[in-house]
């Protein structure tokens, strides 16, 4: 992978009209081997074959993306010949308005605290339940209001501006070259230290079932991808406890779910704000060192004592209105 090709983060271009207007946006899926996204004659970055967009404008033979670049939206364009439309989407011009601490950039969401990019997760139902659950046809779905999850997971250099603005305790790992990568999800972390910096920056951890319903999408999907048995390049798991460590945040390019939220099905567990029992806590996902062999990672719910520091567990944090 060279330098100039990047993550996506499959977002809409919003144009400002009028709060009636909706527009049919198009979902476009790239089927070069890979495809250069333009800005005039100058290559944002290239994308690999697969990767999908959203797109609410198309001119001659070229189609507007938005990319993120380094926690920056970039708008580019993409040309038709790489990509094929997968259908259209009905989507409002004009986006709601935002909670405090929120602001928008380019399409893209932003927190004014610590720079995290956040997506919407709309109100409505969603399946939660196991793997083999969906398949007998025994679960219920559960709704749940609005909310803001971030995209991506708090990275050690997010939390240390935590710990320097703050004056918090560092995290228990951050001294190990393996684990203090500056885009790498800050490990080490307990339930109190994950709601410390949530507080600090506005925002809370999110339940159980929120982290479930923005993994799985409205469809109860078995993986954040869709419903297709995951392969080697579907996430980072797999590396022994010993050596292996956590990759930079959106690292792996298909661990992303419908709504646009990565690393969900591995680089490192996360914690919820769910209590289970009297001193445990729900942790979601799966962690670097899971088993490459073990299934349904959206499935699982691990009960862990709230004071736990452990090197495969991290977090992000989610925003509402109330």
């Amino acid at each position: 992978m060279n330098q100039k090709q990047i993550k996506t983060f499959c977002l809409p271009i919003l144009c400002l009209f009028s709060l009636s207007i909706f527009a049919q946006g198009t979902r476009v899926r790239v089927t070069a081997e890979t495809a250069s996204v333009y800005l005039g004659s100058s290559v944002l970055g290239t994308v690999e074959n697969g990767h999908e967009f959203r797109s609410m404008e198309k001119r001659d033979k070229w189609y507007a993306v938005t990319l993120v670049i380094d926690g920056q939206a970039k708008v580019g364009w993409v040309k038709e010949s790489d990509v094929e439309v997968v259908d259209k989407l009905e989507t409002a011009l004009i986006a709601p308005p935002l909670p405090d601490g929120l602001y928008r950039k380019d399409g893209a969401i932003f927190s004014k605290k610590d720079g995290a990019v956040l997506v919407r997760i709309p109100a409505g139902e969603f399946i939660p339940g196991t793997r083999s659950s969906h398949l007998m046809g025994k679960v219920a779905k559960e709704r749940l209001d609005e909310f803001y999850l971030d995209a991506y997971e708090v990275t050690n250099a997010q939390y240390m501006k935590f710990f320097s603005e703050a004056g918090y305790q560092k995290p228990k790992y951050i001294g190990e070259e393996r684990f203090n990568g500056p885009r790498q999800p800050v490990v080490g972390v307990s339930l109190d230290d994950a709601k410390a910096y949530a507080a600090w920056a506005g925002r809370r951890l999110p339940t159980s079932l929120e982290w479930e319903k923005a993994a799985r999408g409205p469809n109860g999907n078995s993986y954040p991808w869709g419903k297709e048995s995951p392969t080697t390049s579907h996430s980072a798991i797999g590396m022994p406890l010993q050596t292996g460590a956590p990759k930079g945040i959106g690292t792996v390019q298909l661990d992303r779910s419908f709504y646009g939220v990565f690393d969900m099905a591995g680089n490192v567990q996360e914690w919820t704000s769910t209590r289970d029992g009297i001193a445990n806590y729900l942790a979601r996902g799966f962690s670097w060192s899971h088993s490459s062999k073990m299934d349904n990672p959206l499935g699982h719910k691990f009960s862990v004592p709230a004071t736990s520091q452990d090197a495969t567990r991290g977090f992000r944090c989610a925003l509402s209105e109330k």
